[in-house]
């Protein structure tokens, strides 16, 4: 069975110079320009970037920073040419950056253990967060693999509510609509296009997710900044912004080199 290509299209979206008053983070038409996704990689960039705040909830300088390079999480140019300015509460990021993240590391630890064919790296990090399957016992019969598909159903549930999630739902989707909705695109006469419409940054970070599980691709964990990425090669430890660090470090005999 062939699989169609999806096109994952979305709203023309708006970065900038963002301020921070009163637990919001806010962005204003004069400090912002537009730009829009020109491919997957820039969707799969974006959504590490906001998964990894969670490493840094709490921190403004780094709500900025996100908001300088991506925008905010909900509000693109369309809101912007409305209002003028737009206003997102930090403690909403922080909390969506969080699940984001737990997703990613799940994920990664959910290729190791089928990789080593034995369930004790998600089994490890699940209790980590005090999750777990009480009901297979390590005497069962094929424990490894009956939890490690337990653990693949778990992140299931969790992608496909942020991908689905409505206005009445956790994660709520903004907007009074669903999160992702599904089209048939035409491109010319007599030929479309499949494409998944993501309204946000939060529904395309979920997409971009996604993506990379379906097609069972490799992430990491930066050794420098902790960061996820996808590595360009099997000895890659650090994403591309911080490899010269992660070499200076091996230089000097760092004891950070050799794992976060």
């Amino acid at each position: 069975m062939e699989i169609a290509p999806v096109r994952v299209v979305g709203a023309t979206w708006a970065k900038g110079q963002a301020q921070v008053t009163n637990g919001e983070i806010v962005l204003d038409k004069n400090r912002a320009k537009e730009y829009e996704f020109r491919s997957p990689e820039d969707s799969e960039r974006m959504a590490f970037d906001l998964a990894a705040l969670t490493r840094h909830a709490g921190d403004e300088r780094e709500a900025r920073r996100f908001a300088g390079s991506h925008g905010l999480f909900w509000h693109g140019w369309d809101d912007l040419e409305r209002s003028g300015e737009c206003r997102e509460l930090l403690e909403d990021w922080w909390r969506e950056a969080t699940r984001l993240y737990f997703i990613g590391a799940l994920y990664q630890s959910l290729l190791e253990s089928k990789r080593d064919g034995s369930a004790t790296k998600v089994q490890n990090f699940l209790r980590r967060f005090g999750h777990g399957f009480p009901y297979l016992t390590p005497e069962s019969k094929d424990f490894d693999q009956n939890y490690i598909l337990e653990a693949s159903i778990m992140l299931e549930v969790l992608i496909n509510e942020g991908l689905n999630a409505g206005p009445n739902e956790d994660p709520a989707a903004p907007k009074r609509r669903r999160r992702c909705r599904w089209a048939l695109a035409t491109i010319g006469p007599g030929e479309f296009r499949l494409t998944q419409e993501t309204p946000d940054l939060l529904s395309r970070s979920y997409s971009a997710f996604a993506t990379l599980i379906f097609g069972n691709v490799e992430t990491r964990f930066c050794r420098v900044c902790g960061k996820q990425f996808r590595p360009k090669s099997r000895r890659g430890l650090a994403c591309d912004e911080h490899q010269s660090t992660l070499r200076t470090w091996r230089k000097r005999g760092d004891p950070r080199a050799d794992g976060w």
